[in-house]
């Protein structure tokens, strides 16, 4: 199987100084099993968008 890889990520709004995230790096193979939990509407799943997984 494959693996997601995420290098060197920086996020922020526009309206914002600093970035949310900055330089982060994640790496989840075949073996692992991930939830991402959060309210709705609080952008719990855009780690995923930022891998490439889907639209959400």
């Amino acid at each position: 199987m494959g693996k997601i890889e995420i290098k060197h990520l920086i996020f922020g709004y526009d309206n914002q100084l600093m970035p949310i995230f900055e330089d982060v790096n994640l790496t989840i193979d075949e073996f692992w099993k991930l939830g991402l939990i959060g309210r709705n509407g609080r952008k719990s799943a855009c780690i995923l968008c930022f891998a490439g997984v889907g639209r959400f």
